[in-house]
């Protein structure tokens, strides 16, 4: 157990939590139903973003820490 790697933890934490909030802002924008909720859409855009962001951090941590 003194063997675990933080950095490692972290970049699947990230790697996993970044594609989940990726999916869920897409999955909220199919087929166009928030055409009349111009917020809501502008949100899961962000979200969008947020988890593209998030899995970027979580392939960086896992370079960084040599890999998994």
């Amino acid at each position: 157990m003194a063997d675990i790697d933080p950095y490692g933890v972290a970049s699947v934490i990230a790697l996993l939590l970044g594609a989940v909030l990726f999916a869920a802002g897409m999955y909220a924008r199919r087929g166009g139903h928030l055409h009349t909720r111009q917020g809501a859409a502008v949100l899961a855009g962000m979200l969008s973003v947020l988890g593209v962001l998030v899995f970027g951090y979580g392939v960086y941590a896992l370079v960084a820490s040599g890999g998994a």
